[in-house]
């Protein structure tokens, strides 16, 4: 928070650097749009502030 100008201030909060995602499924299907391949149907449980955006692109490295 920057004291002097707090209207325009929030104080914030922390996040965890390192999040396990829980209750995750990994399920393969047909691909509609791609004849031949198959597609992942992924889910998965997150805390609150944690970016699913993330954990998906883990899977890609």
């Amino acid at each position: 928070m920057i004291k002097s100008m707090r209207e325009i201030s929030s104080e914030g909060a922390e996040r965890n650097t390192f999040i396990e995602p829980r209750d995750l499924e990994v399920a393969w299907e047909d691909d509609d749009l791609n004849k031949g391949r198959k597609k992942a149907i992924i889910s998965f449980w997150l805390p609150k502030g944690a970016y699913a955006t993330q954990v998906v692109k883990e899977f890609f490295y």
